[in-house]
């Protein structure tokens, strides 16, 4: 799966399978939470430099900016910065 999604997800940086991604559901089951990995830092400097480069590559970036990186390296000045980045590369003028 990690070569596939190597080949073929922009931003990608692995599974992670590390012990809190391992949980046991309510009703006694081992569940895996949280395992596909992106290089957020890259993903966000990329937004940034060119927001559009990530809209062409991503489809559907509604959701790009809740991967867990961002709430924990990011200052809200920092988030709102990215929003706005994403915002105006997809208005009808950004291409």
């Amino acid at each position: 799966m990690d070569a596939e999604c190597r080949a073929t997800v922009p931003w990608w940086d692995g599974v992670d399978l590390n012990p809190g991604n391992v949980r046991r559901a309510l009703d006694g089951r081992i569940v895996l939470i949280d395992v596909f990995c992106m290089d957020g830092a890259a993903l966000y400097a990329q937004i940034l430099e060119d927001a559009a480069v990530v809209s062409d590559r991503i489809s559907g970036t509604r959701y790009v900016l809740d991967i867990p990186y961002i709430a924990r390296e990011s200052t809200p000045e920092e988030i709102q910065a990215l929003r706005d980045a994403l915002t105006a590369s997809r208005s009808p003028t950004a291409r």
